[in-house]
């Protein structure tokens, strides 16, 4: 079933989206150190996954399923990061941790 090219455009989006919010965390966590900042970024990264779960399923629902994983992974990916996050309360919530 083939969507709209409105639908696609959307889909595409939300696609690029995740792709961008995906790349951030891994700079935001790894890179400068900034555990709130890359709390925010994954509860975003999170419900991109969930729009593309709700935005694949009706053009292939295999590809909607296949990403359902992927939302746990991420689900289990930000219970880490805010355990870390509350671990370390001498760093600011969106500051850098020393």
């Amino acid at each position: 079933m083939a969507a709209e090219p409105a639908a696609e455009t959307l889909v595409v989006a939300v696609f690029v989206l995740n792709m961008v919010l995906n790349a951030a965390w891994s700079a935001l966590f790894f890179g400068m150190r900034r555990l709130g900042l890359a709390l925010v970024d994954m509860g975003a990264l999170w419900l991109s996954i969930v729009a593309m779960i709700v935005l694949y399923m009706p053009i292939d629902p295999l590809a909607g399923w296949l990403l359902v994983p992927y939302l746990a992974w991420v689900s289990f990916a930000f219970v880490l990061n805010m355990t870390m996050q509350r671990l370390n309360p001498a760093s600011h919530f969106l500051g850098a941790t020393q």
